[in-house]
């Protein structure tokens, strides 16, 4: 939808939108700052919130929400998961490219 296109890896397909595993996208500054832009990072799984996670992809430098926080990864939605389904969050926000 957005035509993002990470310098590794890939973004999400819609199998991966599951409650026990799921893939992650890093932020190219994540990656960078925190696994000195290793490399090898594809493939490699990390705890995150109880969910284990895939690393499938390192998004292209400054790829930011229009709030312009710090994004560190970004994590595919199931709408109809029970993770997703309060109304009174108010954490999805647009992007922009």
């Amino acid at each position: 939808m957005l035509r993002a296109k990470p310098i590794l890896g890939r973004i999400f397909l819609a199998s991966e939108a599951q409650d026990h595993a799921q893939t992650v996208v890093l932020s190219q500054e994540f990656w960078k700052r925190e696994l000195s832009s290793d490399p090898n990072v594809l493939g490699k799984t990390v705890i995150i919130e109880g969910v284990v996670s895939t690393v499938v992809g390192v998004m292209r430098p400054h790829f930011l929400p229009f709030y312009g926080g710090r994004i560190d990864l970004w994590i595919p939605i199931n709408p109809a998961s029970s993770r997703y389904a309060a109304r009174i969050d108010h954490w999805l926000m647009p992007l922009r490219e």
